[in-house]
């Protein structure tokens, strides 16, 4: 039996998110541990700065 309710009611969390390749230079290369860092650190920056809750992170580009 399907219910339908009187009044919507919006959800109190949204999925906001975006996928972030290394194999489409969505991120620079890097060179050492800090630099890899500081690299995610701009990506989360980004993230924040359009209220993006959600990272998809692709890490397997060639399945190796």
């Amino acid at each position: 039996m399907v219910q339908i309710p009187d009044k919507y009611e919006s959800p109190s969390t949204d999925f906001r998110g975006a996928w972030v390749s290394l194999f489409v230079s969505d991120m620079k290369s890097y060179i050492d541990e800090e630099d890899w860092k500081k690299e995610v650190k701009s990506v989360i920056d980004v993230f924040e700065y359009y209220n993006l809750n959600t990272m998809i992170f692709h890490v397997r580009t060639h399945n190796n």
